[in-house]
């Protein structure tokens, strides 16, 4: 089972992702934009691996990456894999392992979590 952080504020997308997660077994923490991710984060010990989207307001996935591989409040997050969904732009994905346009197909999905939550 692999604890997941799912950041995107488009409700139709985010509830798709998270029902097919825990139809996998998997257990889902979601944010509605980067604060909101953020916070979760100071929270949470054990995220295993966080998918965010680019555009969304208050702080957008460039920023919200960006904060949890260099801020120190989030530090043990450092290590966990972030992956982008949808259209970040060329200069803005050093903080990302990899990225994909949506909609990312659920095998693609599941996919980035066999390879990244070994």
């Amino acid at each position: 089972m692999v604890k997941v952080l799912l950041v995107e504020d488009n409700s139709a997308v985010n509830e798709m992702y998270i029902l097919a997660l825990i139809l996998k077994g998997h257990t889902t923490k979601s944010a509605m934009n980067g604060k909101e991710g953020l916070a979760i984060l100071a929270l949470e010990d054990n995220i295993d691996i966080i998918f965010t989207d680019y555009n969304m307001p208050i702080i957008n996935g460039y920023d919200f990456s960006k904060a949890v591989k260099t801020d120190k409040k989030y530090s043990k997050h450092s290590k966990v894999p972030i992956l982008g969904i949808g259209d970040f732009p060329a200069d803005k994905k050093e903080y990302l392992v990899d990225c994909k346009d949506k909609p990312l197909p659920l095998k693609d999905f599941y996919k980035w979590i066999e390879q990244h939550c070994k």
